[in-house]
């Protein structure tokens, strides 16, 4: 008997490059409060690292996953790139049983991908952050017609996110789907006004 898929997650979807050094160094930065610290390597050597992970990242995806492991059988709207790291997303959430039917492949830009590097031992760490993809998330209504869930995980937008939000909170209204909602950066400093159903 199939599990009753329960949820969509939407949002992005990216595969995390898990770096690990023991090289480089913390420095303390007083002239600017919002940074105190900086992590800081020697200006064009080769660092070594002692370990490499890859792993699938994005914050729906990372929802989805999540929802998966609990047994809800969740479906995923995001978009990925037409290219090798975009298939190894698909190929990894599938792996997880994640339906992929609603994922967007976006032909002009690559997958959205985070380079991780932790020194350690206390794993101080940076995050450089690619955003393709996920720039390009169409959420329309012919899209949004094909959610079969009555819930609806909503992560951080990108892109055009503030139609996306208008038309999936119409989508919301017109099923009566429940919605959570764990908004980006971008969507906080908009302010409630604008985030408001």
């Amino acid at each position: 008997m199939a599990k009753t898929k329960w949820i969509t997650a939407i949002g992005s979807t990216a595969l995390d490059i898990l770096f690990y050094t023991p090289e480089g160094s913390v420095i303390k930065n007083s002239k600017n409060r919002l940074s105190p610290k900086l992590l800081a390597f020697e200006h064009a050597a080769k660092i070594h690292g002692s370990e490499m992970h890859f792993m699938g990242g994005g914050s729906a995806a990372n929802a989805a996953t999540t929802f998966a492991r609990m047994g809800l059988q969740p479906a995923l709207l995001t978009s990925v790139g037409a290219d090798s790291i975009g298939d190894e997303c698909l190929s990894r959430l599938r792996n997880e049983q994640i339906a992929t039917t609603l994922v967007q492949r976006i032909e002009s830009s690559r997958t959205n991908t985070s380079f991780i590097v932790n020194r350690l031992p206390k794993h101080d760490h940076v995050i450089f952050v690619y955003h393709g993809a996920a720039d390009y998330l169409k959420c329309d209504d012919a899209t949004l017609r094909r959610i079969a869930t009555p819930w609806i995980y909503l992560t951080a937008l990108h892109g055009t996110w503030r139609s996306n939000l208008k038309n999936i909170y119409n989508r919301v209204r017109q099923r009566s789907l429940k919605i959570v909602w764990n908004p980006g950066i971008e969507q906080l400093a908009a302010g409630s006004k604008v985030l408001r159903p």
